[in-house]
This record gives C-alpha cells, sequence and structure tokens, in this order.
C-alpha cells in the first residue's frame, strides 16, 4: 500500500491547473482526485493507476471538458433568467 505524498498532490494540482482555468473549479477538482486517489491507494492500487483510473471516471474525454460543460450551464442560466 502506498501512502499518499506531496508528491502526489503536486502531481495533481499540476495536472489540474494545466486544463482548467477557473480556480474554484480547480480547488474541487483537486480534492476530488486526491480523495479518489488515496481511497484507491488504500485499495492497494499504483498512484498511477489510480491517477489514470480516477481522471478517466471524472472525464473520460479530458478535464478541461468539466470546465467547459460548467460554463455552458452558467450561461445557459444566465440566458433563462
Amino acid at each position: 500500500m502506498a501512502d499518499f505524498t506531496e508528491k502526489y498532490q503536486q502531481e495533481i494540482e499540476r495536472l489540474i491547473k494545466a486544463s482548467v482555468r477557473d480556480l474554484q473549479l480547480q480547488t474541487e477538482l483537486i480534492d476530488h482526485c486526491c480523495c479518489s486517489i488515496e481511497e484507491q491507494l488504500l485499495e492497494g492500487h499504483s498512484f498511477d493507476d489510480a491517477l489514470s483510473n480516477t481522471l478517466h471516471n471524472l472525464a473520460p474525454n479530458g478535464i478541461h471538458e468539466i470546465e467547459e460543460q460548467v460554463q455552458f450551464i452558467l450561461t445557459l442560466k444566465y440566458l433563462l433568467q
């Protein structure tokens, strides 16, 4: 079983920040990914496998897709008001 390390946290932050501009969304995604990866590490997965699983389950087409969907929903909400 691997421990969740600061190095893992930094790698997750780097990946999210490279794909997402919105700071609040970055924070939420980093937290979600860290929790998911930590859980998988406790189950015996390697960090690389846990990271890959988490990113694929969260956003199969890439993390940037989440920000695009959030922006679409917020724009739609604004237009419907």
